[in-house]
Formats: C-alpha cells, sequence, structure tokens
C-alpha cells in the first residue's frame, strides 16, 4: 500500500537533495524597508549570493532559442528574442521551480527545491527600464528547512503566503525577513492557496488528505475537507466562487465557495484519465487553473494538459505534444487567455493555442503548437506569460525608448538548476 511519504517523495524528486539547502542567513542581517531605494542599496551588498550579472540581449543575443511549429498554418512567437537573463539564489539545488507574479504585477516571486522564496521587482514599476527584473532580489524569506511546494499572494500584494514539505505554513510580509506568522500541520503541505477577493481567507493542502481553511488574523481553521487521496494542487477562480483541488490519480475535485463564510461545499468531480493503457488508472495533477467560472485548465503527469467545462463534466480540448511524467511541471494560460503554455523535461517551451487553429480542423486533440528552446541544455524547463499590467508597462517603456516593435508577450522561463531567462516576442 502506498504511503503518504512515499508518495510525494516520487512526486518532489528533488527533496532528497534538499537536506543542506539553506545556506547561512548571517550574510543578510540588514533589514529591508519598504522603501525601494533603500532596498536596491541593501541587496546590492549581497549580489554574490543572490544573483549573477545582468545584461542585455535585445540588440546582441549570445544565443538564439530554436523555433519550431508544427501544424500551424501562421506563426505567432517566431519572433522571440532572449531579453535578461539571472542566476538565481543556489539555483544548483532546486530541480523545480515555482514563479508567481503580484496581482499589482510589481513582483515576481519565485521558490522551489532550493527552500528560499525570493521576491524581485519588475523594474519597469521602479526606473521605466525595458528589461523585466531588477537584478537584485527586493526581498528573500528563507525559514523553511525543506523544498517550497507552492507561494500564493494576497489581494492587495503587500503579503505571501508559501508551504512545505516541513511541515509549515508561512505567511510574509513584503518589507520584512522573517514570517510573521507560521502555521503548523500534521504533515507536509503540498499547496497553498489565497482567497484572490479576500486577504483574511486561505487554504491549505496537507498530506493527510485534508483541505483546511483558515481564517486571519485570528488563526482560526473555519473548516476541514477530508479528500479521497492526496492533495498536489490548489487554485481559486479568479472571483473565488469555485476552490480546485488536483488529486493523485486525475481526480479534480470542484468545491463552492459561499459568498457569507467562504466555507466550502463540494460540487463538481472532474476524471483526467485516459480511456485505456497504462495510464487509464491516471496520474498525478500537478496544477489547476480556472480559465472562468466554467472552464479549468488541468496539468497531469501523464504528459497531457486537459481544458475541461466542468459544469456539465466536458473536455473541451486536450493539449498534445509535452513531455513531463516525473516533475511537477505546470501548464498556464497566457494573458488574453489565447494561448497556453508549458515546458517539457527536455527543455522545451510549448505554445497551443487555447481553442485550436482557426481555419483548421480539429476535434478534442489539440496538436498543433509552436516551440523553442529556452536554453542548450536539455532540463526540465517552467514557464510563465508575465500578466497583462506587466505587459502593458513593459510596452509603454519600450515606446519611450522609441523602438517600433510591438512587444507582444513576455514568457519567463527558468531551468531545472539553471538560470532563469526572460524572452520578448516582437514585431
Amino acid at each position: 500500500m502506498e504511503t503518504i511519504q512515499d508518495s510525494d517523495e516520487e512526486f518532489y524528486d528533488a527533496v532528497e537533495k534538499s537536506a543542506d539547502m539553506v545556506n547561512d542567513n548571517s550574510a543578510r542581517n540588514a533589514n529591508f524597508n519598504n522603501d525601494i531605494s533603500d532596498t536596491q542599496s541593501m541587496t546590492s551588498n549581497n549580489s554574490a549570493s543572490a544573483v549573477t550579472q545582468t545584461e542585455d540581449f535585445l540588440t546582441h543575443s549570445p544565443w538564439l532559442p530554436k523555433y519550431k511549429k508544427r501544424d500551424k498554418e501562421f506563426c505567432e512567437f517566431q519572433n522571440f528574442q532572449l531579453s535578461q537573463e539571472l542566476g538565481l539564489t543556489q539555483k544548483s539545488q532546486s530541480e523545480f521551480w515555482i514563479m508567481k507574479f503580484s496581482p499589482n504585477g510589481r513582483f515576481l516571486a519565485i521558490s522551489g527545491g532550493c527552500c528560499v522564496t525570493s521576491v524581485y521587482e519588475i523594474s519597469a514599476f521602479r526606473n521605466g527600464d525595458t528589461q523585466l527584473l531588477h537584478p537584485f532580489p527586493f526581498i528573500m524569506f528563507s525559514e523553511h528547512t525543506r523544498a517550497v511546494t507552492s507561494i500564493s499572494w494576497d489581494c492587495t500584494s503587500s503579503r505571501l503566503l508559501s508551504s512545505s514539505l516541513d511541515g509549515t505554513v508561512k505567511l510574509w510580509l513584503i518589507g520584512s525577513e522573517s514570517s510573521i506568522d507560521t502555521f503548523q500541520h500534521p504533515c507536509g503541505v503540498n499547496a497553498c492557496c489565497f482567497h484572490p477577493m479576500n486577504e483574511n481567507y486561505f487554504v491549505t493542502a496537507c498530506q493527510d488528505r485534508v483541505i483546511r481553511l483558515y481564517k486571519l488574523p485570528d488563526r482560526k481553521i473555519e473548516g476541514f475537507y477530508q479528500t479521497i487521496d492526496h492533495i498536489f494542487s490548489l487554485a481559486y477562480s479568479a472571483e473565488g466562487q469555485f476552490l480546485a483541488a488536483g488529486l493523485a490519480k486525475g481526480q479534480v475535485m470542484i468545491y463552492e465557495s459561499r459568498s457569507t463564510d467562504l466555507r466550502l461545499r463540494h460540487s463538481y468531480t472532474i476524471l483526467c484519465r485516459n480511456r485505456s493503457g497504462l495510464r487509464s488508472k491516471g496520474r498525478k495533477v500537478t496544477a489547476v487553473e480556472f480559465m472562468d467560472c466554467e472552464h479549468v485548465l488541468v496539468t497531469t503527469n501523464d504528459s497531457r494538459i486537459r481544458l475541461y467545462k466542468f459544469t456539465e463534466n466536458l473536455m473541451m480540448q486536450k493539449y498534445k505534444g509535452g513531455h513531463f511524467t516525473k516533475f511537477p511541471i505546470k501548464a498556464s494560460f497566457s494573458q488574453d487567455i489565447g494561448h497556453v503554455i508549458a515546458s517539457t523535461e527536455r527543455g522545451r517551451v510549448i505554445i497551443w493555442n487555447t481553442f485550436g487553429c482557426l481555419g483548421v480542423k480539429r476535434g478534442v486533440k489539440n496538436q498543433s503548437y509552436e516551440c523553442f528552446r529556452a536554453r542548450k541544455r536539455k532540463v526540465p524547463e517552467y514557464s510563465i506569460f508575465a500578466p497583462t499590467v506587466v505587459l502593458l508597462k513593459l510596452r509603454e517603456c519600450h515606446q519611450l525608448s522609441n523602438d517600433k516593435r510591438d512587444l507582444r508577450h513576455i514568457i519567463i522561463t527558468i531551468g531545472a538548476k539553471d538560470t532563469l531567462r526572460v524572452f520578448y516576442n516582437l514585431f
């Protein structure tokens, strides 16, 4: 019989290599202030342990990504250019990465197997720079002792939540290096998620198969929700009306959140499984993301991404072409919901049209995509699109710099034990 520990150690294979991942924090004893200029000077002193030098690749990129398309009559992403590269803190100790933009678009939080969460500021919000990220972290959080499995911003963009296999969920205030609260769980925590409309509520998914609903600031647990299997991902819909929980064998539980006290009631169940074959029993759900209040995007470790209309239990699209059976790869939408992006364990970044290509006769299976390699090494990649608020701000900076090209998309990707790279799609 599969135990909780066996199941989760298989999923996070990098965890066994992370026993000594947290470096001594004495080199970062300066207190971070909310004042941006003060933070810049303090983080510059720690640059040796935080990042490597950043260069402008727009005019003379040292390496151009290999671009390919499959079964598409037109190209949308053939003009990608490498814009920025950062060497992340303890990158050699992290085989998987997590990235989340703050709701206001000002910050990008990065964490993963290295146990440290680094928050970078978007340069355009500080000095109108055309590069995406400021080269030094705005702040770093390093109290977790094992791999960080999930991070979540509150709706005010002032607090960050992180869950870890060390059995804790920590609440951080942007501007303070120390956590402002710790929520102890009976075993490792695989996911956490703030309510998108109310900063005083969040949910966690523990390895005891229970979803817990917390209320701040009194730290009260408002509800316990037992599930039938291990939970590996959580996500609220944009308005907080629904919560999706991705389980170990392809199950996705959809809960409805009551408007009065935000307590949960199970409403729908989706089974993301092949009809036959070795994977018919279902694989781990590594990510769930709502498109709207009727559709949810599900990533599973059978190298499949599926878009469901969960109110009718109807699969709208199955995105094929990727390979991810071992690592927690996550698919997500572009800023306009027009595309789906996911990386592979072999180093490719793949982009599908959300509902296939116009003019091409298709069914549910979507095998039409564009892809590129983010680096020469074939390592697992973790990629996301920048949100609309960031794209608009960077587009404005490009116009001020007399660049006549239109900035249409920004993709951020990190390789396992490798660097962060930013790509601009310019026309």
